[in-house]
């Protein structure tokens, strides 16, 4: 694959580093922090995808209002008008979808809660009898 062309022009921000080999570290040379465009407005820094996300107590919502049977959009708009608007809010509809499938893909699944209500059921009432079996993706 070969590299893609430079395309940049007036590139005055730019940092460069030293690597001391006989020491193993590494040094800031040279620090430029001019800029040839304007930088972006601090109301905005939630639109930049290095700095949205969906926070733990934001996905907790986001799982209530699923278990709610609430739609995606519908969701969306709640943390929109929660925030302020959509320049304010702190991550995109598809930042939801991404962390639901990321949640779904590490096995955080009602399974283990209701294994676990079942079995706090058997220790309260012996008279209780369950049974379950595990698919290949051990799901219920």
């Amino acid at each position: 694959m070969d590299p893609r062309p430079i395309t940049w022009c007036r590139r005055e921000a730019r940092i460069k580093v030293y690597i001391d080999d006989t020491r193993g570290r590494w040094y800031v040379e040279q620090f430029c922090d001019d800029h040839n465009h304007t930088m972006l407005d601090a109301r905005f820094m939630g639109l930049m995808r290095s700095h949205r996300s969906v926070k733990e107590g934001n996905l907790h919502q986001i799982n209530s209002m699923r278990k709610a049977s609430l739609r995606m959009p519908t969701i969306f708009r709640t943390f929109v008008n929660q925030s302020g608007g959509f320049k304010t809010v702190e991550f995109e509809i598809k930042d939801i979808y991404n962390a639901i499938e990321k949640q779904r893909r590490a096995g955080t699944t009602n399974a283990d809660a209701r294994l676990k209500f079942l079995s706090g059921l058997r220790s309260n009432n012996c008279g209780i009898f369950w049974k379950y079996s595990l698919d290949g993706d051990k799901r219920l």
